[in-house]
């Protein structure tokens, strides 16, 4: 597995966001992993987009997403270019505090539920266009972009204000899909709490 490991500078770099042509870039993406979060929005095209032991045919207007730690590739369904937003992140960006609690209206522990969603039936990876119909996702992906060209004043809390309100639609959804989203918040352990509250 180590020999599939890409390497991301978390430190420097916590978010990337940026359209990837397959006509202009080198492609199919292997099999690889890496520490960050990846999210794939399909612009124009159909891939086959394979995370672990699932794959999935994706089109235009879905979304992908893939856990830190999982292995995944992108590929062709016929010799026809895509294009398709990539935002990548560190997770840990979005810690939350636990002082006031991961309960309804309060601060949402990222790290914890995507840890507890690794495997969750309940947790799905695939999002499809008309499930995101009333959700702006394509704008969010498309100003995240912006944001990382321009770099302007705040531009990193303005990245962090984009992803958690989309991460916040995925964990809504889950939730309607039956994961159990109290638990996963339950499941941090005490190091992890003082962690995030120094």
């Amino acid at each position: 597995m180590n020999s599939l490991f890409e390497y991301t500078d978390k430190l420097n770099s916590p978010y990337e966001c940026f359209v990837f042509d397959t006509s202009a870039e080198c492609f199919p993406i292997q099999p690889h992993w890496h520490y960050f979060m990846e999210i794939v929005y399909m612009i124009e095209g159909t891939a086959i987009m394979n995370c672990d032991e699932q794959s999935f045919v994706v089109e235009q207007g879905d979304m992908v997403l893939f856990l830190p730690h999982q292995i995944h590739s992108i590929y062709a369904v016929a010799n026809i270019s895509m294009k398709y937003y990539v935002l990548k992140f560190d997770v840990g960006q979005l810690a939350a505090s636990t002082k006031g609690g991961g309960g309804i209206g309060g601060e949402i522990p990222f790290p914890a539920l995507f840890r507890a969603a690794k495997g969750n039936p309940s947790a799905k990876l695939l999002f499809r266009a008309e499930e995101m119909a009333e959700f702006p996702v394509e704008q969010i992906f498309e100003r995240g972009c912006g944001e990382m060209q321009r770099q302007d004043y705040g531009y990193r809390m303005m990245m962090k204000a984009y992803l958690s309100t989309l991460l916040t639609f995925v964990v809504r959804q889950w939730g309607e899909n039956g994961f159990d989203t109290d638990q996963a918040f339950t499941e941090i352990s005490e190091e992890e709490k003082c962690s995030l509250t120094d």
